[in-house]
């Protein structure tokens, strides 16, 4: 089945992009690392690949399976052009997923009109969402609980994306092999609150509206004193399809904050790079900021939504971004992680803290509904293990 291809304008479907919390229970001494976003995505991608592979290929390029293997469109995304046989399709994968059913969203076939050759590496079509950075062991019993959005195609293959997971805590975390019983998934609701989809009692996912009705977003971004600001807000949350009423872990924008400054919460350490090099909080600006953000928006949405046409919207929100002030209370963090495909420890870093942008209604109200989005997709490097994670607040 082919669906029609979106453009910016469209006020339908909604987005198919959703956020789920999963609570499992540690079976023995879990020592976490300081930052277990690395260690949650190695794992689920190991447990993914050994669901998914037709082949046991040793490695995906040159598979004949490359561009229908949902292992790839998950959690390894390939150019199309890359992928062997032309754009990659959906299949079934309900031999392997009939414990954990697919939730009840069907996002529109991506389109690429971009030449992928012009990116030095498409996004992934997941985030984890780690536990809060900090090392701590876990004893038997506690409850270990992390998140992961899924996107586009990750999100129609939710129930193998979330089988994955539970193979993996299954089979045990770290190095120590720490086994975790999965107890319960809940899809977090864009009003804010926590719906149980599945438990260990009933293994089976249970219908949820597995999406973000960016319509909802105009509401929430247009509430200014400015009637300028308002139109302004409402004609860029159209253009970029922007995301419904906030959930849990998202800041509310209300009146008060869309008039005239936004409040950023950096919870995972920001990493932005120019030219190979990571900045720090002095050098980091709302320019510098909505560059990165609308090029990851506008690559997720086109290669996995489908949505296309966001050039001029981008365009207009970088140059409000660059009329704003700002006031930083950020610090660096550092992180160390092993790269198995690079062989050697690594260490990575970004800023954490607050940061308030302040501007005209006008401006705030342009890059509002790009910030509001980056709530679910993250930015800078490194997002699919969730880094650059934000919420807004006062």
């Amino acid at each position: 089945m082919t669906h029609p291809t979106p453009s910016a304008t469209d006020q339908s479907p909604p987005l198919p992009i959703a956020r789920y919390r999963l609570i499992a229970q540690v079976q023995a001494p879990l020592a976490l690392p300081p930052y277990a976003g690395s260690l949650l995505r190695g794992q689920f991608g190991a447990a993914l690949r050994h669901l998914a592979c037709m082949t046991r290929a040793p490695r995906c390029p040159g598979c004949a399976l490359l561009a229908t293997c949902p292992y790839t469109r998950i959690f390894e995304a390939t150019p199309p052009d890359a992928a062997v046989g032309g754009a990659a399709t959906e299949i079934s994968t309900t031999a392997a997923t009939s414990a954990l059913p697919s939730a009840s969203a069907t996002p529109a076939s991506a389109a690429h009109s971009h030449r992928p050759q012009a990116f030095s590496a498409l996004p992934n079509a997941y985030v984890i969402e780690p536990p809060n950075p900090g090392a701590r062991t876990l004893q038997p019993g506690d409850a270990l609980e992390f998140g992961i959005v899924l996107i586009g195609p990750a999100l129609a293959q939710s129930a193998l994306v979330l089988l994955a997971l539970q193979r993996a805590l299954a089979r045990g975390l770290t190095t120590s092999r720490s086994p975790c019983e999965l107890q319960r998934i809940d899809w977090l609701a864009p009003d804010g609150s926590a719906a149980p989809i599945w438990t260990a009692e009933n293994p089976r996912i249970a219908d949820h509206p597995a999406q973000l009705d960016w319509a909802a977003c105009i509401t929430a971004t247009t509430t200014s004193n400015s009637a300028a600001a308002s139109e302004r807000a409402t004609n860029a949350t159209s253009n970029i399809a922007a995301s419904a009423q906030p959930t849990s872990a998202t800041g509310q924008l209300n009146a008060k904050e869309s008039g005239q400054a936004l409040t950023l919460h950096l919870h995972t350490p920001l990493r932005l790079q120019h030219q190979g090099h990571a900045l720090p909080a002095g050098k980091l600006d709302a320019r510098t900021l909505l560059i990165h953000l609308t090029r990851r928006v506008q690559l997720v949405l086109q290669f996995h939504a489908g949505i296309t046409g966001l050039d001029a919207a981008a365009s207009q929100a970088i140059t409000a971004a660059a009329t704003l002030q700002d006031d930083k209370a950020l610090r660096w963090l550092d992180w160390t992680r092993y790269s198995s495909r690079q062989q050697q420890e690594m260490t990575l870093g970004g800023v954490v803290g607050t940061w308030r942008l302040h501007g005209t209604p006008e401006a705030i109200a342009t890059v509002a509904p790009w910030l509001w989005l980056g709530q679910w997709l993250h930015v800078g490097k490194n997002a699919t293990m969730g880094l650059g994670g934000y919420t807004f607040g006062r």
